[in-house]
């Protein structure tokens, strides 16, 4: 509905900047889907902004939170 206000959960994927990005995906594909408001909340990308809570490094540095971003 033109002018209506629809209210999504905050997205799975780190930083506050993937709010804008999931606004502009949905007004990109105009998608009103009910699907929608589940495949941002969800949404993961491993290798992008990934927290280790589990593994050989996180087990080495316990109190040292290790972030992976192979994207750059």
């Amino acid at each position: 509905m033109p002018g209506a206000t629809t209210y999504f959960p905050p997205p799975g994927l780190a930083g506050p900047h993937q709010i804008d990005n999931a606004g502009l995906a949905l007004m990109a594909l105009n998608s009103t889907r009910p699907c929608a408001p589940d495949g941002i909340a969800n949404a993961i990308w491993p290798g992008r902004v990934q927290k280790l809570d589990t593994g050989t490094l996180a087990a080495i540095w316990p109190y040292q939170p290790i972030w992976l971003d192979g994207a750059h």
